[in-house]
């Protein structure tokens, strides 16, 4: 993802979810570059993602590039708690259908 792509979609999800997005020309740019660089090398992309959408559904008023990254931390692990939680409900429907499937054959 490139800065770029990161500062629209963090301004769009702002629109969408009725939060004031507060550009800041000068730093969006260094910063997103910064979190992008950051979240490829220790943890993904998706992960980014979601948690710029966790602070933004979290503001009342305004949301900023700068201030996500000050808060950072706060949303990166909620969203790695809830893409955790997710996937191991997967997993257990999974199990499950198998087993279930496997009792199908035993009646």
């Amino acid at each position: 993802m490139k800065p770029e792509e990161f500062v629209k979609v963090f301004s769009k999800t702002c629109e969408s979810e009725g939060v004031l997005f507060v550009p800041d020309p000068v730093r969006d740019k260094a910063v997103a570059r910064s979190l992008i660089k950051h979240h490829t090398k220790y943890y993904t992309p998706k992960i980014l993602n979601k948690s710029a959408v966790m602070y933004i559904r979290g503001r009342v008023e305004s949301a900023s590039i700068a201030d996500f990254a000050m808060n950072i931390n706060e949303y990166r692990d909620k969203a790695n708690r809830e893409i955790e939680s997710v996937n191991n409900f997967r997993e257990t429907m999974k199990r499950t259908k198998e087993r279930h499937e496997g009792l199908k054959g035993v009646n």
